[in-house]
């Protein structure tokens, strides 16, 4: 199963992995690799994904998106996360990842994110995991490629990795 998702750009990508370790120390759970997921659990291989997407996605812009608030969930992928800023430009990627990616698919709520910790949503209620996710809002991130990464809630964590990737050329 694949996922699409958005990276940051340097250096807002190593402040996040960094982050993400230190949150990951302190709470014992696992490391990942900052992202946004766009469209998750798509039973397609990656050229089928380039193949039915790819056009479109070099379509669009760049992004540069605003991390807004830090936030608790209660599901496991969810636990520990930055609110994402929903803006046109974002649900666009969404649309275009819903619409030809998984023809027949409707782009459903969508809740933008950048999650920080992976587990209990308990973790938040830690002193020292807030005092370092704190200091990071609010956060801008520039995106410049779309990420078809082999990840799945089915994945285990430490084999999800990027198998194609497509820039955001605006043309």
């Amino acid at each position: 199963m694949l996922s699409i998702w958005l990276v940051p750009q340097e250096p807002e990508y190593s402040q996040l992995q960094l982050l993400i370790r230190r949150v990951a120390e302190l709470t014992g759970g696992p490391v990942f690799e900052p992202h946004v997921t766009i469209l998750a659990d798509i039973p397609l291989t990656p050229s089928e994904v380039v193949v039915r997407s790819g056009r479109q996605f070099r379509s669009l812009a760049p992004l540069e998106l605003v991390a807004l608030r830090v936030e608790s969930g209660t599901s496991y992928f969810k636990s520990l996360f930055m609110e994402i800023d929903p803006t046109f430009a974002l649900s666009r990627v969404h649309s275009v990842a819903c619409s030809l990616v998984s023809p027949g698919r409707v782009a459903g709520e969508f809740e933008p994110h950048v999650s920080l910790a992976y587990g209990t949503p308990t973790c938040a209620a830690n002193p020292k995991v807030a005092k370092l996710v704190d200091r990071t809002i609010p956060m801008r991130l520039g995106f410049r490629n779309v990420s078809v990464v082999q990840a799945s809630r089915f994945t285990p964590i430490a084999e999800w990795c990027c198998k194609e990737i497509i820039r955001l050329d605006g043309d």
